[in-house]
């Protein structure tokens, strides 16, 4: 019986050893795609806000052009 109680706990030992790498490859995987996902989100953000600052300015010089009565670009 001290054989297989032994064999019995080196294999709970091994299986315990590869959950945790997988778990550790798991959580690896998801900080990545997490990292990804987030620098995608910013990245939209930061040029949604350069397209709606270049709106903006584009609807002041709009309203330059009426204020003056002749068209900044010819």
């Amino acid at each position: 019986m001290g054989l297989l109680s032994y064999l019995h706990d080196e294999l709970i030992i091994t299986n315990s050893k590869i959950a945790t790498k997988m778990k550790t490859k798991s959580l690896l995987l998801i900080g990545i795609v997490s990292l990804s996902l987030v620098t995608i989100i910013k990245t939209v953000m930061n040029r949604m806000e350069i397209f709606n600052e270049e709106e903006e300015e584009d609807q002041e010089l709009d309203g330059q052009d009426e204020e003056y009565g002749f068209p900044l670009f010819i």
